[in-house]
């Protein structure tokens, strides 16, 4: 498929898509005959994961190790070198997510509180701002 296509539907702009060529997270796609960038499927199911793992907030230099244990034109044995960093570095990302969802929550009972309130009292502020009911257990 050709780049406005791949672009569309990996969700993601052009120059994106250029960037990470450049940075070497997609191979360099071949071209048709008339100089055309054509895409596959597997280089689609790559860009997605390098979406994937930026959200929870892989580095584009943690998900380049990531995306090289598994390249099929690895030296032998170099990818076994590498699962070790690789494993690491997924280890303290599972950390940060988990730390990260226990403050989503705190916050959500917060604003779902203040929420409560705001509504109970028919008040006009930030429903954020209100100080948190502590429930009974």
């Amino acid at each position: 498929m050709r780049i406005g296509q791949f672009s569309k539907r990996a969700q993601v702009p052009i120059q994106t898509l250029r960037f990470y060529e450049r940075k070497k997270l997609l191979r360099e796609p071949p071209r048709t005959p008339s100089g055309y960038r054509s895409y596959s499927e597997s280089d689609l199911a790559r860009v997605r994961f390098i979406r994937d793992a930026q959200d929870p907030g892989f580095t584009l230099k943690e998900i380049h190790l990531l995306l090289t244990i598994h390249e099929p034109d690895s030296p032998p044995g170099k990818p076994a070198q590498r699962w070790p960093e690789a494993f690491r570095i997924a280890d303290e990302r599972l950390t940060l997510i988990d730390k990260k969802i226990a403050q989503l929550r705190a916050f959500r009972q917060r604003l779902a509180a203040g929420l409560d309130q705001a509504r109970q009292k028919n008040l006009q502020v930030c429903p954020a701002s209100l100080p948190l009911k502590q429930t009974k257990r």
